[in-house]
């Protein structure tokens, strides 16, 4: 029987004020793997730590904390020894908050052709669509969550913007389901984005700032960070932001990360592959390097096998559809999902939006199902009538 085991690296905090810790984002979920996970969360105080319990693995106390703005820490703590395919019961206590009854399931096994569903969500960037959206994917009980970016709405180096849009209306979804996200244009750099969210421990060497990749049962997931608009320069800034250099560069960059994750054994032996970033090929209005950027890494993914790509971005839905640039076809799929459509801060569920092209959505996808190498992608789009988020008509099933 396999020996299970802990290990915790932490984040608490020593200042000199007496003040009790506060929970100011709550612990999420990340880096699920077959065998760990990882539980992050953030305060500021100086008396109470991060506690967790793992029921028939005893309780654990997060320390050594990491300062990522004056007075907020960020905690984390990583438990290994786990075992896949097995749900686990846990509680925590953070500050002054004691919630119990939580869970979590591990991953498959790498290339374990077991069913895996995850949901597809982005442009998290209205309040009152946020919690309806994090309610409908919590309900549908997905193993985990990518996130295509635009996490928050103005500006992703002002910390309330974290807060507000994102860990707050999602933060019971969070707690059950780990979170992979891309980062968009609105994250504004990647300052805060990569504390909340480093590079998975199994990502290739070209890892960091939003260029990650991470495997979950028979699948492997590529994140890019793909974006225009850096920080304080309009949308007219070059495209790429560089992963090891804080800055932006050209697609050389790009193309060596997907080069360096195709090579691996692990990518090679997976029998899906999917790409993840925020702006899609067919975005109208961003600069003319865009499309050149595609042009060149769109015949990578078809060499290396990827199946679909996941956009955010233009704040619409659009069905499962095949990647063209320029005339130019890639031989995979895409889909965009988005939830923001317009310059209110909210807005009457009931009513709006009355613009069809901006309908809020989000996607479920199905791998493996019944045993087979088939996927079925399930958009959820948003029901005004009887004001839910409602399966579309439209269903999309392909095989590997």
């Amino acid at each position: 029987m396999k020996n299970m085991f802990v290990f915790l690296t932490g984040i608490l905090f020593c200042i000199c004020s007496g003040l009790e810790s506060k929970a100011l984002v709550e612990p999420y979920l990340y880096d699920m793997s077959d065998t760990g996970v990882q539980f992050r969360a953030v305060g500021s105080g100086t008396k109470d730590l991060l506690k967790v319990k793992v029921e028939g693995n005893g309780e654990y106390t997060c320390e050594n904390p990491v300062e990522i703005q004056p007075k907020k820490y960020l905690y984390s703590a990583e438990i290994k020894g786990l075992s896949p395919s097995t749900a686990y019961t846990y509680s925590f206590s953070f500050g002054k908050k004691e919630i119990s009854g939580l869970s979590f399931r591990t991953a498959p096994g790498t290339a374990e052709p077991k069913e895996v569903k995850f949901a597809v969500w982005g442009d998290t960037q209205t309040i009152v669509m946020d919690i309806k959206a994090a309610d409908s994917i919590a309900a549908l009980k997905p193993d985990f969550l990518l996130h295509v970016g635009d996490l928050v709405r103005g500006d992703g180096r002002n910390w309330k913007e974290w807060t507000d849009y994102f860990f707050d209306p999602a933060r019971a979804l969070l707690m059950s389901v780990p979170v992979f996200p891309v980062p968009g244009n609105h994250e504004q750099g990647v300052e805060l984005f990569s504390q909340f969210f480093p590079a998975p421990k199994s990502s290739s060497k070209h890892a960091g700032n939003g260029y990650y990749s991470f495997d979950y049962g028979n699948a492997h997931f590529v994140s890019v960070h793909l974006w225009y608009g850096a920080p304080g320069a309009g949308d007219k800034s070059p495209v790429l932001y560089n992963a090891n250099k804080n800055g932006r560069d050209d697609v050389a960059e790009l193309k060596a990360m997907l080069a360096g994750d195709a090579a691996s054994p692990v990518t090679k032996a997976q029998t899906w592959k999917f790409l993840y970033l925020h702006v899609p090929p067919d975005a109208k209005n961003g600069p003319e390097s865009m499309k050149q950027v595609w042009k060149e890494i769109l015949p990578l993914l078809k060499a290396y096998g990827f199946d679909m790509a996941f956009f955010g971005h233009k704040h619409i839905f659009s069905d499962t559809r095949e990647l063209v640039v320029d005339g130019e076809d890639s031989g995979i799929k895409g889909m965009t999902v988005g939830l923001y459509w317009s310059g209110k801060e909210d807005w009457d569920l009931k009513k709006a939006p009355s613009d069809p092209s901006c309908v809020p959505s989000f996607a479920l996808v199905t791998l493996n199902k019944s045993g087979k190498k088939e996927a079925v992608v399930q958009p959820y789009i948003w029901d005004r009538e009887h004001v839910e988020f409602a399966p579309s008509v439209k269903e999309t099933v392909f095989f590997r």
